[in-house]
């Protein structure tokens, strides 16, 4: 297995007055990771027809190193446990060969409707897609 690979670059929005990553984007980093992810297996990360999506139940981010303005980056998408019902991301950060983050991010796979969210096992096709991605 390898990881997923989403390159990106620090925009200036994404810094705070020293020109450094605000701590807070490095989760919209790991989300946006996910969808590239989704999108290149060609399934909906969340599906309006069907009113199903990740919902977090966990979130987590340890920091090494600082990330500045208009440095690139690389945001590598793991799975750690591919659960019936959820899914636990390991993420990281790196610049070159520096790791500057390390995360965690678990998501219940749910449908919701006007009763509120209930958890639903994952498809078996899209799981098996995914299965591609756990890391050993």
């Amino acid at each position: 297995m390898s990881a997923f690979i989403h390159k990106n670059r620090v925009e200036f929005s994404d810094t705070d007055m020293a020109g450094i990553v605000h701590f807070a984007r490095f989760f919209c980093y790991a989300e946006a990771a996910e969808a590239a992810l989704f999108r290149s297996i060609e399934e909906p990360l969340i599906d309006m027809d069907n009113a199903s999506g990740w919902p977090r139940i966990s979130a987590t981010f340890d920091y090494n190193e600082p990330l500045s303005f208009d440095e690139e980056f690389e945001t590598h998408l793991s799975i750690e446990r591919l659960g019936t019902t959820s899914i636990a991301w390991l993420v990281e950060v790196k610049a070159g060969s520096d790791v500057i983050a390390t995360g965690k991010m678990t998501s219940i796979y749910c449908t919701a409707s006007t009763e509120g969210m209930a958890k639903q096992e994952i498809p078996a096709a899209l799981k098996a897609k995914l299965e591609s991605f756990i890391s050993t």
